[in-house]
């Protein structure tokens, strides 16, 4: 606010209202925040809430530091907190009793015209520092604590997911009648019965064969498919945790897949596993890295329209700024370069139309790396939070290169280090072999089919020459 010169910031996007005060609600589904306006002025701070006196509990009063009536306890620094209703007649007359006002350009038009012109007159912009929200890149940096925090649910819902998976597999090939409504509905009352949960982070995107090439698609009655052993099962679900969100997608065939649905997903995981591998400069945009996701499908003419990474919060809304992975610049979307401790989803996909869809989502964390060289400064690279192993029988591994295959191998040792560790210590057992099942260590190595390996191949074309002159 001193760098801005400016004497206030109106806060109106709601999450930066939850995570400024450290609150959390219900207000809206699936995402953990409540209806509000913030103020914040330099030695002042209110908080507008629709019925505060019927929401607000002991415990949150005492940690705004106010008493039953709404007063600063023992005289310290408080929240104050107002009506909804009286935040625009608030709003006005600090309007008319400061010189600039710091206003997201995401806001309302409203917010923006009183801040410009409180008594109606023509707008001043030189009222109006029109910026985003501050609060928006700082939410966008995960703290230690939060982390920790996103480090462990991501585990205790990865177990439920493979725990989930690993029934309906079984049930499915065995002739049980499961559709995309009930998987979705199961899953969610398992999540729901999980550590720490408080729901799901968005409706399931529970979907069979042609529903699964439909990117934002919700099972419902009219449109319920069965699950069987013939078509393509794409699962894209989430939870709201006290201490994290999650969002994770995989893709399964509970059947014998076709070549090119084989095809499709290993490229699918292919430039999931080269974007999750990139190093770049600290400052870089992530529409300047998309690119490493999507290198595999184009090489051979397949692409998917959708972006390759949002961020995420810490329980907080499931789709969040100010970063993001996709491709070419958004005017309006204000989005911020990648910084460390940020959290995106790895998601490429693949979708062809009335028959399948392939997505592969795995939630990450921005990190440095070491290089040997540091020109221009630090450079990043992910670590995945993520611990659901991906399906063997969809992965085409001649198409792998060796960098590839190690990445699957350490990602797969990191699933039975963490998630694995937490299965057995919960007496899931099952759950914990049809994870082994698909987390065996593969050759880092391409193998032909004749046993030959590939770093065999130069040799070999070395000795065929040296033996044509010799003869």
């Amino acid at each position: 606010m001193a760098e801005a010169k400016v004497e206030a910031v109106v806060v109106t996007a709601l999450d930066e209202s939850a995570w400024l005060f450290n609150l959390r609600g219900s207000d809206i589904e699936f995402n953990p925040v409540f209806i509000s306006y913030s103020i914040v002025e330099k030695d002042k701070v209110s908080l507008y809430l629709i019925n505060p006196d019927g929401k607000l509990t002991d415990e949150v009063k005492e940690h705004l530091n106010i008493d039953q009536n709404g007063n600063c306890r023992n005289s310290q620094e408080c929240v104050q907190v107002g009506d909804y209703d009286n935040f625009l007649t608030d709003y006005t007359s600090l309007s008319n009793r400061v010189s600039k006002i710091w206003t997201s350009p995401m806001s309302s038009y409203v917010v923006y015209s009183i801040a410009a012109a409180p008594n109606g007159n023509t707008p001043d912009t030189e009222r109006v520092y029109l910026r985003p929200s501050i609060i928006r890149q700082l939410k966008g940096v995960k703290n230690d604590v939060e982390i920790a925090g996103l480090r462990q649910c991501h585990i205790r819902d990865s177990a439920v997911l493979i725990e989930f998976v690993s029934m309906l597999e079984k049930q499915v090939q065995d002739g049980e009648e499961w559709t995309e409504l009930s998987a979705a509905n199961e899953l969610a009352k398992r999540r729901g019965e999980a550590k720490y949960n408080k729901g799901l982070s968005f409706a399931s995107i529970s979907s069979v064969g042609p529903n699964g090439a439909i990117i934002h698609y919700r099972p419902s009655e009219a449109t319920d498919r069965q699950i069987t052993t013939d078509e393509m099962y794409l699962l894209d679900s989430g939870g709201q945790y006290l201490d994290g969100t999650t969002d994770v997608t995989r893709t399964f065939h509970f059947g014998e897949p076709t070549d090119f649905e084989k095809e499709a997903y290993t490229r699918v995981l292919m430039g999931a596993i080269d974007l999750a591998l990139a190093v770049f400069p600290r400052y870089t945009y992530g529409r300047d890295i998309d690119v490493y996701a999507r290198g595999p499908l184009w090489k051979v003419g397949l692409n998917y329209l959708h972006g390759t990474g949002h961020g995420i919060g810490a329980f907080l809304n499931v789709h969040e700024g100010p970063g993001r992975i996709n491709t070419g610049y958004r005017e309006g979307a204000h989005e911020s370069s990648l910084e460390p401790h940020m959290f995106f989803s790895d998601e490429p996909g693949y979708y062809e139309d009335g028959k399948f869809g392939v997505r592969l989502e795995t939630i990450v964390m921005t990190t440095e790396v070491e290089t040997p060289y540091k020109f221009g400064g630090t450079y990043m690279g992910f670590e995945a939070f993520t611990v659901v192993p991906f399906e063997p029988k969809l992965i085409v591994y001649d198409l792998l290169s060796p960098v590839q295959r190690k990445f699957l191998n350490d990602y797969h040792k990191k699933c039975e280090e963490t998630v694995g560790k937490y299965l057995q210590e919960h007496g899931k057992q099952e759950a914990y072999e049809w994870m082994k099942s698909r987390t065996a260590r593969i050759p880092e190595v391409p193998q032909y089919s004749d046993g030959v390996t590939q770093v065999m191949c130069p040799l070999l074309l070395f000795l065929c020459v040296l033996l044509h002159f010799l003869q």
